[in-house]
């Protein structure tokens, strides 16, 4: 089995509603988080051909819901607001094992190419899903978590988004 790894920055405009606000890292529950990417289940959408993704989002109570559909089995992630390559990003980095179990976590860009794991998890919710076509990787994270290791992003602001996917043929 050869592996590719796929891996694109651009610009994404979060054309976000509803308030941002600090908020303590706890549990929410929204239907639409359930490792099942439904577009009508966002208030957007993107497709990116070159990687054959789609990403989408929406703004709820101060918290950014996201989604990502990849044809990459196994593990998908994302990261908003690097200052250089990964540097600062607030990665979030979810793997679906052959069972079909989530495991999710919180990173920090640390470099320009490296990543470690955040000190505060504030990743609210979370599901993911594996199947021939792809994985699927939910999640819920503040808009503002007050983390300093989180980028906070903001009603209306452009955003960036580092989408590093592995890809396996």
């Amino acid at each position: 089995m050869m592996e590719k790894a796929l891996s694109t920055i651009f610009i994404l405009v979060l054309l976000l509603t509803g308030v941002s606000s600090i908020l303590a890292a706890q549990e929410v529950n929204y239907q639409e988080v359930d490792g099942v990417f439904k577009p009508e289940e966002y208030d957007n959408t993107l497709y990116v051909e070159a990687l054959e993704m789609d990403i989408g989002w929406s703004v709820k109570e101060g918290n950014l819901v996201f989604g990502v559909r990849t044809v990459g089995l196994g593990w998908a992630a994302g990261g908003f607001n690097p200052t250089t390559m990964m540097r600062n990003a607030n990665i979030i980095i979810g793997d679906v094992d052959e069972e079909g179990s989530l495991s999710i976590e919180d990173h920090f860009g640390v470099s320009n190419t490296g990543h470690r794991a955040d000190e505060e998890r504030n990743i609210l919710q979370a599901a993911g899903s594996e199947s021939e076509e792809g994985t699927v990787i939910e999640f819920v994270i503040p808009l503002d978590s007050g983390d300093d290791m989180d980028r906070q992003l903001k009603a209306g602001q452009e955003c960036q988004l580092l989408h590093p996917n592995q890809k396996q043929d």
